[in-house]
């Protein structure tokens, strides 16, 4: 057993980008700064690695079906300088971290949650594209990050010219009108959303009573986009109280995605349960689908353990139609006919 843990270790160590380099002419660099310079004067882009070399399994998946291979090699270096920023756990990957602390502040700065992922920035840091993982290999990989490069950079040109235009405009409802439609088109997580959410927020100053009805456009781009904040929640809430025109409810879509700790889940399930006396829905899928998960939630004895409220829930989330006859037989035999 322990040869055969050291055994895959060895592999991992091996698979990593900078072992990669070592082993072939493939230019990696592991500190960031260096590849930065070097990026500045080659007039390149920089491809950003974040990984654990020796124990992310999808990380070792990503070297060993793209990175290693030339073909993905020979395209990626003709336009990015290649970083491997590694939070390996085994002190003979660690040892060759040159600056840890670097790496760190830089995952913290980008907001890296998981590894892999990958980052493609210009050298003033500015991010046009991020990804992780990939199936398809080699080729799939470079077509993958093509795509992501042009839409990023796209959108970055986008953020940038409708920052100028708003300082600039005359008519600065057209220019609010158009970062809003810019918002709706936007992924989750698109480079330059940041700014051009800031734009869109500027309804708020041009319509503060939501006479021309800008204000409640501006809130429900920024709710749909990813991007709204406490602000945001609040403003679809009082403009919406009964849920008439569905704002309320995608506010409380948005805080439900949010969802990552159990104080969260249980602030939420107050929130759902106090939404659920509204008597309306719009999105009957979405909020039929955060009910279930938060019943499933409260029928957990290890997670909130409110058993009265998970039945409430998941019996909503029955009356919306998101729960198929046969996880309702499943449910009812578990949890003793609640449905």
């Amino acid at each position: 057993m322990i040869r055969s843990i050291l055994s895959i270790a060895a592999i991992s160590l091996a698979a990593s980008p900078l072992a990669l380099a070592q082993e072939s002419d493939h230019r990696w660099f592991a500190d960031y700064d260096k590849a930065l310079a070097v990026a500045q004067e080659e007039g390149k882009d920089l491809l950003v690695d974040f990984t654990g070399s020796d124990w992310c399994g999808w990380c070792i998946r990503l070297h060993d079906e793209v990175f290693q291979h030339d073909a993905w090699y020979k395209q990626a270096s003709e336009s990015y300088v290649l970083v491997a920023l590694d939070f390996p756990n085994g002190e003979e990957a660690k040892a060759k971290v040159p600056n840890p602390a670097r790496n760190a502040e830089l995952r913290d700065k980008y907001g890296i949650r998981g590894y892999p992922t990958i980052l493609l920035m210009n050298v003033e840091g500015e991010v046009f594209g991020r990804t992780g993982y990939q199936a398809g290999g080699a080729e799939a990989y470079v077509e993958h990050m093509t795509q992501l490069a042009v839409s990023g950079k796209k959108m970055l040109a986008a953020a940038k010219e409708i920052e100028g235009e708003y300082a600039e405009a005359k008519d600065k409802v057209a220019v609010v009108r158009k970062a809003i439609g810019l918002l709706a088109e936007a992924e989750d997580g698109a480079p330059g959303v940041d700014v051009i959410a800031g734009v869109a927020r500027k309804a708020y100053e041009l319509d503060p009573k939501n006479e021309a009805g800008l204000k409640k456009e501006a809130v429900a781009s920024l709710l749909a986009s990813g991007v709204a904040e406490a602000k945001e929640f609040e403003l679809a809430v009082a403009m919406d109280p009964k849920n008439a025109d569905g704002l309320h409810e995608k506010a409380v879509a948005a805080q439900g995605s949010m969802v990552a700790d159990k104080d969260a889940a249980t602030a939420f399930v107050s929130q759902l349960l106090a939404f659920k006396k509204l008597g309306k829905v719009h999105d009957q899928e979405t909020i039929g689908g955060l009910a279930f998960s938060a019943g499933m939630w409260c029928m957990n004895e290890q997670l909130l353990n409110q058993p009265e409220n998970g039945k409430v829930l998941l019996k909503w989330a029955d009356a919306l139609g998101q729960i198929p006859d046969e996880m309702k037989k499943q449910l009812n035999e578990q949890l003793g006919d609640i449905l």
